[in-house]
């Protein structure tokens, strides 16, 4: 099972109910951040560390249990989203 995890080189700020998501890797691209609400918001949050990678099932798991939601309605959706930031690099996958 495939682990995800937040790059080094990107920043983020809790800020009352979004999480603001900003790749400081190159200063000389487009420096907006990415705003996360929600279900977003909780996967960002539970993405884990390049040294501590969290299992993808566990993500999913988390998600859904904050939410209130059976797995299989948000597994679909927050694995869409893993994707997404990947292909923002804005997370990164190991995989198992």
């Amino acid at each position: 099972m495939d682990k995800w995890y937040r790059p080094s080189g990107i920043a983020f700020e809790l800020c009352e109910e979004a999480v603001y998501v900003l790749d400081l890797r190159d200063l000389q691209g487009d420096l907006r951040p990415r705003a996360l609400q929600g279900p977003a918001a909780a996967i960002w949050l539970t993405l884990g560390t390049v040294d501590s990678p969290c299992p993808e099932l566990d993500l999913v798991k988390s998600v859904a249990e904050e939410y209130g939601m059976e797995l299989h309605e948000i597994e679909g959706p927050a694995l869409d989203f893993l994707r997404d930031l990947e292909s923002a690099g804005l997370a990164e996958r190991m995989h198992a």
